[in-house]
């Protein structure tokens, strides 16, 4: 059975009493938050193990033995959600065949998907069985946009104007789990730099670099390292006359080192930290930037966000002495505890 993602949240109690679950869209935010909002239920109401894989992980007869084992409780009475995240499409028949056995079980599964096609037969499967629920996640509208930033800011007791509303939602993409990120970057803001309250401060925080990965001069300058240092600071940012370009950049990143640290204060794993943050981490630097996350505390971060946002601030205003600020500042960064090469 196919519902709309509004009728799930406003209905939610009703609709949680399925099984057999299927989110899927471009919308990844929203497929996350209704996973997230199930497991929340289940796990308020029941003693309940959360086992999450992906398709990858399954060889052939994998998952029919997998569920056969978790279809009833364990000894100590606690039943099984299997969370499955759909890298393909190659376990469908598989999958629907366990959908098909295990009805009676215990056992709920959730599948998360990006957009499936109107040929995929796993989709067709819930679409068709009113006992599997299925809720596309598309992208978010303009009044959604608002009312999504609006309610994550009052949530915060951040309350600012309609018009400031506009401007952040106009700045941001229509992936929920993207605007998320962003706005906890003005989160942190705020309680890093509580004076920084107006909203042209919320609106110059947020990623100038939403569609382009961090670069590996980035990364290298956050781990410290110093090897070819001025060949790259030049081509960079122009031989220094592009040093806003280099803080915007070098800001954006902390700020995600930032966001990962507080979602696995939240009890999420690393893992699924980095699969939520938007723009992801491009694969050849994953091992790098999981070292910072490791390596910085939370407190350091803060003291780097404050330090840099200023040296931006004073460029932008083009205070005399911005420039020479600016470079003491990542000297100073060299000198620190950080600079020791890690990778």
């Amino acid at each position: 059975m196919i519902i709309k993602f509004k009728d799930f949240n406003e209905n939610f109690q009703e609709r949680s009493n399925f099984s057999f679950f299927l989110f899927h869209g471009s919308n990844f935010g929203r497929v996350n938050e209704c996973l997230e909002r199930i497991i929340k239920y289940r796990k308020d109401i029941e003693n309940i193990d959360v086992i999450n894989m992906n398709t990858d992980d399954f060889k052939k007869g994998d998952l029919f033995e997998l569920c056969s084992k978790i279809s009833s409780p364990n000894i100590f009475g606690t039943n099984s959600i299997l969370s499955i995240y759909l890298n393909n499409e190659k376990l469908n028949k598989e999958i629907i065949e366990c959908l098909s056995n295990f009805q009676n079980s215990h056992l709920i599964i959730i599948l998360r998907s990006l957009q499936l096609s109107n040929r995929s037969t796993l989709r067709s499967t819930f679409e068709k069985n009113r006992n599997f629920l299925v809720v596309p996640c598309y992208d978010e509208t303009k009044r959604d946009k608002n009312f999504y930033i609006s309610g994550l800011l009052k949530k915060e007791k951040i309350n600012i104007g309609y018009d400031e509303i506009n401007i952040i939602s106009d700045k941001l993409s229509n992936d929920r789990l993207e605007i998320k990120n962003e706005i906890e970057k003005i989160i942190v803001l705020l309680k890093v730099l509580p004076e920084k309250s107006s909203y042209s401060n919320f609106v110059d925080v947020i990623s100038e670099s939403l569609e382009i990965d961090n670069t590996k001069f980035i990364n290298d300058l956050v781990n410290g390292n110093k090897k070819s240092f001025i060949k790259e600071y030049n081509k960079f940012t122009n031989f220094g006359n592009d040093n806003i370009k280099l803080l915007t950049y070098l800001i954006d990143h902390l700020f995600r080192l930032m966001i990962v640290k507080k979602k696995m204060q939240e009890g999420k794993s690393l893992d699924k930290s980095l699969t939520e943050l938007r723009p992801p981490v491009f694969f050849k630097y994953k091992e790098a930037f999981i070292n910072q996350v490791k390596k910085f505390k939370e407190e350091d971060l803060n003291q780097l966000i404050k330090i840099f946002f200023r040296c931006k601030e004073n460029m932008i205003q083009n205070t005399s002495s911005s420039g020479y600020n600016f470079m003491f500042a990542l000297l100073e960064f060299f000198k620190s505890k950080y600079s020791s090469k890690i990778v």
